[in-house]
């Protein structure tokens, strides 16, 4: 559970107003919190999928990423199986994935950045980046959103780079 909260402190370092609805969202669901009662007629709120960044890199490749866990599990579960996951081995963080079963250099680079900026370790130098086919991912039964088991992965160590990140993003 301390480990959960964490990553969800995490998040909000990061969060615009509508990513951190979304983080107490999934708070309500996780029974952490509950709505508030207006008036006698409860209504049964409508269900909105959480909405992820996608960004096109100069090559014509799309890279998204979440900022919380139903973010991160919307983009991990609902995209192709050959497309490519990354994550930081060693932090909570975001979930980014390169909507390509075949990324250059350059693509995995620049999405193994944008996991480790929006990690825990971004302010850490040689960030350890996981990142595989999302075929190789599993969820784990009754786990936390946005926890997910690895299958066989590749590591990359990225310094994390604003700089290279604010030419796609605003920060």
């Amino acid at each position: 559970e301390i480990d959960y909260f964490s990553g969800l402190s995490e998040q909000l370092k990061y969060a615009d107003f509508e990513t951190a609805m979304e983080i107490r969202e999934e708070l309500v669901k996780q029974g952490y919190l509950f709505e508030k009662e207006k008036g006698k007629k409860k209504k049964k709120k409508k269900d909105v999928s959480p909405s992820y960044t996608t960004i096109t890199t100069e090559q014509g490749i799309s890279i998204s990423f979440g900022k919380n866990n139903l973010q991160n599990d919307a983009l991990t579960w609902h995209t192709k199986k050959s497309n490519i996951w990354f994550h930081t081995k060693d932090y909570h963080g975001s979930h980014v994935v390169v909507h390509d079963d075949n990324p250059d250099e350059y693509t995995i680079r620049l999405a193994a950045n944008i996991a480790a900026y929006f990690s825990a370790g971004r302010l850490s130098s040689s960030v350890p980046v996981a990142y595989c086919p999302i075929k190789n991912l599993k969820k784990i039964p009754g786990a936390k959103p946005g926890m997910v088991e690895l299958g066989k992965y590749k590591t990359i160590y990225i310094d994390p780079d604003e700089e290279q990140i604010s030419q796609y993003i605003n920060l």
